[in-house]
């Protein structure tokens, strides 16, 4: 032990690895003293490994909390949450200091199974990405297995590369990762990818507070997923609508604080107009003759009181040329 502390340094501290495979930590003092009659060097060791994880776990405690405010703010504050993601992968990859951060689709099979597509990965220095050599079946049949039983159910895998089967291993080894950790990604509750983290240089723990600040960056990206869906879905709804309003036979306007906001090809074929810009903006007292604007400011208060009622009602319109046209009208919040 004496190389590794000289005359003039007195204290080191030295990394080990025990026999059961952990990494450890070891202060080492020197002292020079007379034993026997004799000079001699006392080198005393003390164990400080549990400390330093300690003082380790709450630094890294910081910039994971630190990341995932930063990953909120990114990917929920953005319409296109793919444009951040890279740098959200790289912000999660610093912060627990591993070598690489896989972002996978899981592909759900018309026959009930699943294959997994890496879509993006942020990988350290002088770290081999595997987007090059990926491919859907990457993973063997018994990791397969596994990370669907746990995964599909929420629940996250870890551990150094002793802790998994020969076959996980062998499929870890192929891949130089020394441990890992994969948690889930739900949209709308269904089980959508995984968001993994190798260490691939030496062995790595995870503790509980650490994975469930993970799980809780997964939240946020299935959250940013599951927000961009529902806006794709809601913008096809609305182009379908449009798509059936402007075809239908009927006359279909909206009003909004007695302005015409919208009207259909229909009603401006009625009005005797020939484009949706020659009605925008008008007033109903603009299209109504005089003699039925009362029964729509009376159908309109009705309406108010009654969020769900249908007011049916018979008026007649103004035309351009300055005659009228009898209709019937339904009128709906």
């Amino acid at each position: 032990l004496t190389q590794y502390v000289s005359a003039d340094q007195q204290i080191n501290e030295i990394e080990l690895i025990s026999f059961a495979g952990h990494p450890l930590l070891l202060r080492l003092h020197r002292a020079e003293i007379n034993y026997q009659d004799q000079p001699a060097i006392l080198i005393t060791v003390e164990d400080i490994t549990e400390r330093s994880n300690f003082i380790k776990a709450l630094k890294q405690k910081e910039a994971l909390l630190e990341a995932i405010n930063q990953i909120a703010r990114q990917l929920l504050r953005t319409p296109a949450w793919q444009t951040k993601i890279n740098r959200s992968l790289a912000l999660l990859g610093q912060a627990t200091g591993v070598d690489r951060v896989l972002f996978v689709q899981v592909v759900h099979e018309l026959n009930g199974g699943w294959q997994p597509e890496l879509k993006y990965e942020w990988v350290a220095p002088d770290i081999p990405p595997l987007k090059p050599t990926w491919q859907k079946n990457t993973f063997s049949e018994s990791v397969f297995k596994r990370l669907e039983q746990k995964l599909s159910f929420g629940k996250p895998i870890y551990g150094a590369l002793k802790d998994f089967s020969a076959a996980e291993r062998k499929f870890f080894s192929a891949r130089n990762v020394q441990a890992m950790l994969a948690v889930p990604i739900f949209v709308n509750e269904v089980w959508w990818g995984i968001l993994g983290f190798d260490a691939c240089r030496k062995i790595r723990q995870w503790n509980s507070e650490e994975i469930k600040i993970l799980q809780t960056a997964a939240e946020i990206i299935g959250a940013a997923i599951q927000r961009d869906e529902n806006e794709k879905k809601l913008l096809e709804s609305a182009g379908k609508f449009k798509t059936f309003i402007e075809a239908a036979p009927l006359g279909i306007i909206l009003e909004k604080d007695g302005k015409i906001i919208f009207a259909n090809q229909q009603f401006v074929k009625m009005l005797g107009k020939k484009a949706e810009h020659e009605v925008l903006g008008l007033g109903l007292n603009d299209i109504i003759h005089q003699d039925d604007v009362k029964k729509i400011l009376a159908a309109s208060k009705s309406l108010e009181k009654k969020k769900d009622d249908i007011q049916e009602l018979e008026i007649k319109l103004i035309r351009e040329d300055g005659s009228t046209r009898v209709v019937e009208g339904v009128a709906v919040t």
